[in-house]
């Protein structure tokens, strides 16, 4: 019997010391995300605001950070869940390569980040992609997925003038 409580013990201790390792090796990787972004030379970074069609804003925004010829972290916050929980549907990013005005190329799909924040995010780690990309823009969209963007247009991003350099 006390041999038994005293596993019991152990394993909690092993269970709370694994959750903890698991939680710094995250903050490790996040906190070498973050000093890889702030320490780039070739870093911007875009503040994205939703429009209705008459020019006024919406409540949703985003940010684009873009580290040229790298990546893209694309993050957006305040959009409206119900629209996609309910439906089955989600929010997908797509790009415009800078030789191609007319054509969008499907980045993903934006996943939450932070629910309680209302933020969401995709990241894109392609050099080859981020060389090509001239805007960014987002579309609600069947949960699988779309080949070309059929949802409105929000979160418009033109990536040629970073208000952060």
């Amino acid at each position: 019997m006390e041999e038994e409580v005293r596993i019991t013990e152990l394993s909690d201790k092993l269970r709370v010391a694994s959750a903890t390792l698991d939680m710094e090796r995250q903050l490790a990787a996040a906190g070498k995300d973050v000093r890889e972004l702030m320490a780039s030379r070739q870093r911007h970074v875009i503040d994205v605001h939703d429009t209705d069609p008459n020019g006024n804003t919406n409540k949703a925004f985003g940010r684009v950070f873009l580290t040229e010829g790298k990546s893209l972290t694309f993050y957006a916050f305040d959009l409206n869940e119900d629209r996609v929980l309910n439906a089955k549907r989600s929010f997908q990013v797509w790009a415009v390569p800078e030789a191609s005005k007319n054509s969008a190329r499907s980045l993903g799909v934006l996943r939450v980040d932070a629910k309680a924040q209302g933020r969401w995010v995709l990241k894109v780690e392609n050099p080859e992609l981020v060389k090509a990309i001239n805007s960014v823009f987002v579309t609600v969209e069947p949960t699988v997925g779309g080949k070309q963007p059929s949802g409105q247009k929000m979160l418009y991003a033109y990536l040629g003038q970073a208000n952060h350099p």
